[in-house]
């Protein structure tokens, strides 16, 4: 498989994520409509993400925190691991499938020389952190309804 043909497959993993994400959320809201309030929630949890993900990329453009620490931020390692979270947690029973395929998508960019394991490790880390805050907020028992 030449370069071109594994820039393709990189350059859909992110598209193909959004699908799946939209299709199983439409699904799951018309066949389980008593989900909603946790399917909102997912969209909260989702956007957050999305929100610290470009966030840190303007961060990194106005103040280069990236250079100061040696890595390069990777806003596709952010925006995919944060739509695998979620996909994880609206398909519960295929999140080792989607773990697999952000480990296999971060391989990918790797091998491409698109960025370093550090730069990955570094980009996912609060990434990680701050899913963990929002889902502990979002969906603990006892969290408060919409």
């Amino acid at each position: 498989m030449d370069y071109a043909t594994r820039d393709g497959i990189a350059d859909a993993y992110i598209p193909i994520l959004i699908l799946i994400f939209g299709v199983g959320m439409v699904g799951r809201a018309r066949k389980a409509p008593g989900d909603r309030v946790f399917l909102k929630k997912l969209l909260v949890f989702l956007a957050g993400l999305m929100a610290l993900s470009y966030g840190l990329l303007f961060l990194d453009r106005a103040i280069s925190f990236g250079d100061a620490l040696s890595f390069d931020y990777s806003t596709h390692t952010a925006v995919a691991l944060s739509l695998v979270l979620a996909l994880s947690l609206l398909f519960l029973p295929f999140r080792l499938m989607f773990a697999g395929s952000f480990l296999l998508y971060a391989l990918l960019m790797l091998y491409q020389k698109y960025h370093t394991v550090w730069d990955v490790i570094l980009t996912s880390v609060p990434v990680v952190l701050v899913a963990g805050l929002l889902a502990r907020r979002l969906f603990a028992r006892g969290s408060q309804p919409w």
